[in-house]
């Protein structure tokens, strides 16, 4: 406590130092009186804030849709999921696992006995993989917590569509995706 007691002349002299005389009147002037700044008639509005108003700015707020995704990544062993599962195709192409019209949002997607997967969003591919390893789990969308538990995360919008397509080329045992979508 003392050393940082004995360093605080040698600071205040540092500050004072930096402190010319122009930053000295800019200071001064910070006190003026808002009517001296600008005269209210350049404002773009002289409109006085108001619950309509605020409500009217709340409806402009707009989610864009992604144009791209993290890279899928490795869960540990063991994890439960908190949404929906659906079984995919056995193919050795990409084919459609699930597919959702109109606007919504993504909450959480995760997968495992797959070795690819493409998802488009508003027509536009967010994100394609391949050579995946199927013995894995992987999410791309999501949050882990309470241990080993994958739930729904900040909502990731889409306007008008949403398509999620997976490769699984095992050949004998389907893979699964687990996902939770919202709509509107």
């Amino acid at each position: 406590m003392i050393e940082t007691l004995m360093g605080l002349p040698g600071r205040v002299s540092a500050l004072l130092g930096r402190l010319t005389e122009t930053r000295a009147s800019n200071l001064d002037r910070l006190d003026a009186a808002v009517t001296s700044r600008a005269p209210a008639g350049t404002a773009l509005s002289n409109l006085v804030w108001t619950d309509a108003i605020a409500a009217k700015l709340g409806a402009m707020h707009v989610e864009t849709p992604p144009t791209a995704l993290p890279a899928p990544w490795i869960l540990p062993s063991g994890v439960t999921y908190a949404g929906s599962e659906t079984i995919t195709a056995i193919s050795g192409i990409f084919s459609g696992a699930y597919y959702r019209s109109g606007a919504g949002s993504l909450r959480m997607l995760a997968f495992k006995g797959i070795t690819g997967i493409r998802v488009t969003v508003d027509g536009v591919v967010a994100i394609s993989v391949t050579s995946l390893y199927e013995s894995n789990h992987y999410a791309i969308w999501g949050a882990l917590s309470d241990g080993n538990v994958l739930s729904a995360d900040t909502p990731l919008p889409f306007k008008t569509s949403l398509l999620i397509e997976t490769i699984d080329v095992s050949g004998t045992v389907p893979g699964r995706l687990y996902h939770v979508i919202v709509g509107t």
